[in-house]
């Protein structure tokens, strides 16, 4: 191989390696908008909730609740609430499963996540109380916020009760 042969090669190859390295960062910049997806779109969670919620599943209720608690409101005073962990949400839940059987439990869509951060949508959960043969139900807005890439449940608001 003559000197210019040797020279071209090395020419071709610095500009080969300029090039691959040109798009590095044009990879590296796509490869952390990928890892910035949402992990879950809202609708999942709502579907998460609505089976644990008609299981009695206080476990898998608590774990879609934001690790800074979940806000409860009970009958419309949005004054007077409790945040509870995602540990003390698991016995609220507990708690809530154990003294109703839910009979039936629908989500009406109230905003679409393109709205912001927040996603809500109206419940109507109906259930029996012991030792009752007619179902009650109460009218809840359900508030799932996106943190951290992460649809979370973040307020429970009880706005009616029969």
């Amino acid at each position: 191989m003559s000197y210019l042969e040797t020279r071209q090669s090395l020419f071709f190859i610095t500009l080969g390696l300029m090039i691959v390295l040109g798009f590095a960062p044009a990879l590296t910049a796509e490869e952390a908008l990928s890892s910035t997806k949402i992990s879950a779109p809202a609708d999942s969670v709502f579907a998460a909730m609505s089976s644990a919620w008609r299981s009695g599943d206080e476990k898998a209720m608590a774990a879609l609740v934001h690790p800074d608690g979940l806000r409860v409101t009970h009958g419309g005073d949005y004054d007077r609430f409790t945040i509870y962990s995602p540990d003390q949400s698991f016995y609220y839940f507990q708690d809530l499963f154990r003294s109703r059987t839910t009979k039936d439990f629908k989500f009406r869509r109230l905003s679409d996540p393109a709205d912001g951060g927040q996603s809500l949508a109206m419940v109507e959960w109906r259930y029996l109380l012991p030792g009752r043969e007619l179902s009650d139900e109460i009218k809840l807005v359900v508030v799932l916020t996106l943190k951290s890439q992460r649809w979370w449940l973040t307020q429970l608001n009880s706005i009616s009760q029969r």
